[in-house]
């Protein structure tokens, strides 16, 4: 059985235009928990709230399943709440200063502060948490904001928090290795019995390893669910009406689209891969040798793996069940020519199309292609190459972008189970961050699955749910 550690009952509060209706959401022992919202003033009602720096017109706050109101800044760290703020530390004292500046059992009886104690119990604490690279006597205002961060946690760890709040600070950690380092400091937390609730208005990708996640919205949380498939990075925007609410899915129910039980391909019989791919996810798989991306373009094609296991839909892979359009394979070459110019555009969307497109007679049914692109292009967004090239006879001189959006036209026209993207960077290279990651959304749009391979796990990490290596 959970124990909470801390619990907010419909919390109100209606002053100077600002509403807050109703604030519910509890946090469990050993648990992080993100709260999204892009009510920039709900979230900051909240974390003065939390620090007894505000009250609410109603609501009640329970901690450790116990009624309590908070008057003051010390009657909530009495209570192991502690927000962080990075301004809070000292910056021309050093990380071990920092560290235990609060913590009378370095005191003598003199009232002399023991600096080889602290010295050395900041270098334990920092080797416990895997940041041996920040030097116990280092003066913090000469330490990167990413370092800062992590030690203003650590301050409040060392000061007792039982409850560590944070706000989404203006450095966000998109970096890789930031982030790994964030998410394995809250990992440790978490071991040592500390809960972590981090407020937010852009999604995060230190999240990803979160227990939890709520939305507020218009002063109500409308949702609280398990972080289950999550990408590391939604863009700004619709994020809290669209993507995560389509992207959390229930780890319990998640269908497997894709599952390769240890195959190898004829070309490299001794490479063996072993994955899963679930309904509506973005997996990356890191493909340092290009093994992967070469075998996924044969399996396309309709060929068997040499060994092992491969099931697409709960049926064992086999071309005379399976066909190849179940399976589009797009190769980001960037000199790739994705469409025939010569062709109108009609025909280059509808080329992988025949028997829908033509009578017993032979006759190709031009109402019915024509419906057919339209239909394919508008699910992408892209409907506007209809009004472009529509009445041109030639695709002669359209740009790389167009011609991706062409290409992926084609394959939605066979109503496809899963896209497989080999070297995606090359294809945002053209596209652009933005536009690729919106096609993948209109993908998922379309309950399609996707598998992103390349040689980049930092490119892999800007938009899949899950990143793997083979």
């Amino acid at each position: 059985m959970q124990h909470e550690v801390l619990r907010l009952t419909h919390i109100g509060r209606a002053v100077d235009n600002q509403i807050i209706n109703d604030i519910s959401f509890t946090l469990y022992a050993r648990e992080a928990l993100c709260i999204l919202t892009e009510d920039i003033e709900t979230k900051n009602f909240l974390l003065d709230f939390l620090q007894g720096g505000i009250s609410s017109d109603q609501g009640y706050l329970y901690i450790n399943d116990a009624p309590k109101t908070l008057y003051s800044l010390e009657q909530a760290r009495n209570a192991g709440i502690y927000v962080v703020d990075e301004k809070q530390l000292v910056g021309s004292m050093s990380v071990a200063h920092n560290l235990y500046m609060t913590a009378s059992s370095f005191y003598n009886k003199l009232k002399f502060l023991d600096t080889h104690a602290i010295h050395a119990a900041a270098e334990d604490l920092l080797d416990r948490f895997s940041l041996g690279h920040i030097k116990p006597t280092a003066v913090v205002d000469t330490l990167p904001f990413p370092d800062i961060y992590i030690l203003s946690i650590l301050h409040a760890y060392t000061s007792g928090a039982k409850v560590i709040v944070l706000n989404t600070p203006s450095f966000i950690f998109y970096q890789p290795k930031e982030t790994k380092k964030l998410q394995r400091i809250v990992s440790i937390l978490k071991e040592k019995g500390v809960s972590l609730l981090w407020f937010s208005n852009k999604w995060n990708p230190v999240f990803q390893n979160f227990d939890r996640f709520a939305v507020i919205k218009n002063g109500v949380v409308t949702q609280l669910s398990k972080l289950t498939t999550i990408p590391p990075v939604i863009a700004d925007g619709d994020f809290m009406n669209t993507q995560l609410k389509r992207l959390t899915l229930n780890a319990d129910n998640r269908k497997k689209v894709l599952q390769c039980n240890d195959v190898s391909s004829s070309e490299y019989p001794t490479k063996r891969f072993n994955f899963s791919l679930y309904q509506g996810e973005i997996l990356g798989i890191c493909d340092s040798d290009h093994i992967l991306s070469s075998f996924m373009n044969t399996l396309s094609d309709g060929k068997l793996p040499k060994t092992g296991t491969l099931v697409l839909d709960n049926m064992n892979y086999h071309p005379n069940f399976h066909t190849k359009n179940q399976i589009a394979f797009i190769s980001s070459s960037i000199g790739h020519q994705r469409v025939f110019p010569q062709m109108n555009l009609y025909d280059n969307v509808a080329l992988l199309l025949n028997k829908p497109m033509y009578n017993v007679g032979g006759f190709l049914n031009k109402r019915i292609r024509n419906h057919m692109v339209f239909t394919a292009l508008e699910s992408i967004h892209a409907d506007y190459l209809v009004r472009e090239y529509g009445s041109r006879r030639n695709l002669k001189g359209m740009n790389v972008h167009d011609q991706f959006m062409v290409e992926i036209a084609k394959w939605l026209c066979l109503y496809p189970r899963v896209f497989i993207f080999s070297d995606p960077y090359t294809v945002y290279d053209n596209l652009s961050e933005y536009h690729f990651g919106r096609l993948l959304e209109y993908l998922q749009e379309l309950d399609i699955s996707i598998l992103l391979i390349s040689s980049s796990e930092e490119n892999l990490s800007k938009f899949c749910t899950r990143v793997i290596n083979t």
